[in-house]
């Protein structure tokens, strides 16, 4: 009966470590997908932050861009397509390691609208500053 009640013990004792080791590997994997959801949270912060001062820096260079041709100013842009956040962010990824197709697809179109010469632009001729 000793021997018996030993052994019942032990199995108590094993299921319960059993339990414990299991609940623990949870407890560490929802840790560890707590900290890759923030890390990934962060990269979409940031990549936000970016594409939202890209479209503002563009806007004002357009603006600029608008006041040169309208009124003669001189333009003091750059036409460097490289040069802008958004050129050096294009400039620093490889497209083909994208995984997202839309975004891939996206960016397909506005690249060569990007790299184009605003002087080739419609409405910009440099006629109408004389």
């Amino acid at each position: 009966m000793n021997n018996s009640l030993k052994k019942q013990l032990g199995r108590y004792f094993a299921v319960i470590l059993a339990a414990i080791i299991l609940g623990g590997s949870i407890v560490v994997y929802g840790i560890y997908d707590i900290y890759r959801l923030n890390k990934e949270q962060k990269v979409l912060m940031e990549s936000s932050v970016t594409t939202l001062k890209s479209a503002t820096r563009h806007l004002e260079w357009i603006d600029n861009l608008n006041i040169s041709i309208n009124t003669g100013a001189e333009f003091t842009g750059k036409l460097d397509p490289t040069a802008c956040l958004f050129g050096e962010w294009l400039d620093s990824q490889d497209i083909d390691q994208i995984e997202n197709e839309e975004i891939k697809a996206q960016l397909m179109k506005i690249i060569p609208l990007h790299e184009t010469d605003p002087s080739q632009s419609r409405g910009h001729n440099t006629a109408c500053r004389d």
